[in-house]
């Protein structure tokens, strides 16, 4: 499953796009539970999708309903959709588009009254993007950013874990296992605080391959 022609674009705003969306929206269910949107990740850490054909479709359907959404009066909604479906495309490895939806994404936080943590959740996953792209600087600034505003706000405090494990993504492809070792530990902290026992294992597996692949360089 592709994504319609029309709605490559983020977005034309023409009447062949919105149609588009209004088709794909309508031959296809928009509920998430009706997907398989697992995954699991590789030795590399990279995301490993279940189902790349249900994902590449839900995340299609994302991009139509943030194309309708637009003519709604909450717009705030369009950011959200925009950046769950970039973050699915970078699981399914089209780079490029998850960037071009996440830029977008970020534009129109700039547009529409999106609140703090929408756009924080954004810089997180456009800085995984950027790291998947090999660019570890402007990863690295998009993550200390993101790190920042939340050391800021008190409300934020549910994104730290999620800064903590990416992050330490930037210094695993790095190969720098020693400090990706310490943000996945400070993630795993943090999560085993919050006992969410799924990002729990997420970050001991991090922590696990770091101190496999750190013992298997000093061999």
């Amino acid at each position: 499953m592709n994504i319609p022609d029309a709605l490559d674009d983020v977005f034309d705003g023409d009447r062949e796009e919105f149609e588009a969306a209004v088709e794909l929206t309508q031959e296809f269910s928009t509920h998430p539970a009706k997907y398989k949107l697992s995954f699991e990740f590789d030795p590399q850490l990279r995301a490993l999708p279940h189902s790349k054909q249900d994902m590449e479709l839900y995340a299609a359907i994302l991009v139509a309903q943030a194309r309708l959404q637009l003519d709604e009066d909450d717009q705030s909604k369009v950011v959200s959709m925009l950046g769950q479906a970039g973050a699915f495309q970078s699981m399914l490895g089209n780079i490029e588009l998850a960037e071009t939806y996440l830029s977008s994404a970020l534009e129109y936080a700039d547009t529409f009254d999106c609140n703090e943590g929408v756009v924080v959740q954004q810089w997180l996953r456009l800085g995984d993007v950027l790291r998947l792209q090999g660019d570890f600087e402007e990863a690295t600034e998009a993550f200390e950013g993101a790190i920042k505003a939340i050391s800021e706000n008190q409300s934020l405090k549910g994104f730290e874990n999620f800064a903590l494990q990416h992050f330490a993504k930037v210094f695993f492809d790095q190969k720098n296992f020693s400090k990706a070792g310490e943000l996945f530990q400070a993630a795993l902290n943090l999560r085993r605080e919050e006992q969410k026992a799924d990002l729990v294992a997420s970050s001991e597996y991090g922590l696990k391959r770091c101190l496999e692949l750190s013992n298997a360089k000093d061999v």
